[in-house]
């Protein structure tokens, strides 16, 4: 299994402002995003989701 490596987006670079996303991961040809919280929540992820469309 080959690891993959990824690296930090800043998002600030391509003026973009997620209300529900804090991080974003470039893994090859996947990315990630992260929404910082103290305690995750199933609907967190269905706020991400409503972010991207």
């Amino acid at each position: 299994m080959r690891s993959r490596r990824c690296r930090q987006v800043n998002l600030e670079e391509f003026n973009l402002q997620f209300k529900h996303v804090d991080l974003m991961l470039e893994c090859n040809n996947t990315i990630v995003l992260v929404e910082e919280t103290e305690r995750s929540k199933l609907e967190d992820l269905e706020k991400i989701d409503n972010t991207v469309e």
